[in-house]
């Protein structure tokens, strides 16, 4: 976008792990329109689509929604693999769980599972249970 030089600091997934989807362009077209079906597939990333697939399994196996405390990223390496950096947080950031993994494009909902599995093992579970309750006892709800 030609923003580069007004960038001053890059932080790195290992200091701030972003939302689950975060930069993700996504197209919904009408179900049967074959037409608009080949154009999307011509813009279509299927690193980008594998990379999504694991951060929203991973979710998915956390339990979790758009507020709960989950930070994910997953990067794309060459060969067709990727790469999942995840992030479970406390809401006051006092106690935090990280899990990182690698795995194939094809295997990208397993890689998130796997990830997920590691940070409920590390006590993730705990973490977001109490974003839960506290979510819950302000009144906020999930989108």
């Amino acid at each position: 976008m030609g923003f580069s030089a007004r960038i001053s600091l890059a932080l790195p997934a290992a200091a701030c792990v972003p939302a689950p989807g975060q930069g993700i362009v996504a197209i919904e077209i009408r179900d049967g329109d074959e037409a608009t079906r080949r154009i999307v597939t011509a813009i279509d990333d299927a690193g980008a689509a594998a990379a999504l697939t694991a951060e929203r399994a991973l979710v998915a196996a956390l339990g979790g929604g758009c507020q709960t405390p989950i930070g994910a990223l997953a990067s794309p390496l060459e060969g067709g693999a990727l790469e999942l950096t995840a992030a479970v947080v406390s809401l006051d950031g006092s106690r935090s769980i990280r899990g990182q993994a690698r795995g194939q494009n094809g295997e990208a909902a397993a890689l998130g599972a796997q990830v997920a599995a590691h940070l409920l093992r590390e006590g993730a579970g705990d973490i977001l249970a109490d974003a839960q309750r506290a979510q819950h006892s302000t009144g906020s709800s999930e989108s």
